[in-house]
């Protein structure tokens, strides 16, 4: 919470609202105190430092966004830290839904090589 108490939120409503002097002050201590913190907890996740760095942008972004349309968020450190976690678990989970090229192309193979017995064997 900022030092004045209230929870971070813009001022006014709409999209199209400016983040306040206060959230923006917050939201950049935030980022040199505790950006290490969730990169790292990022990488325990995704184990890639390159998605890690992407992740806790995404995660940083989306609060912007969020402060904009007027969410109060309370304590800012958990938010991010929920952001972070939820995003690198969306990316393993898209990881694990998609084959490895290499597996497509070793199945691919295996049934070209049966079609081709299979014709060798009826000549």
């Amino acid at each position: 919470m900022p030092e004045n108490g209230k929870p971070l939120a813009s001022s006014g409503s709409g999209i199209n609202t400016h983040l306040d002097a206060s959230s923006l002050e917050s939201l950049k201590d935030h980022y040199e105190h505790d950006h290490d913190s969730l990169f790292n907890h990022a990488v325990s996740i995704v184990h890639s430092h390159e998605v890690a760095d992407d992740i806790v942008q995404d995660a940083y972004t989306r609060t912007i966004a969020a402060l904009q349309q007027d969410t109060e968020i309370e304590h800012l450190g958990a938010w991010l830290n929920r952001c972070v976690r939820n995003l690198s678990l969306q990316h393993v989970k898209k990881k694990k839904a998609l084959p490895l090229r290499e597996d497509l192309d070793l199945a691919g193979n295996e049934s070209m090589q049966e079609t081709n017995q299979a014709q060798l064997q009826g000549l």
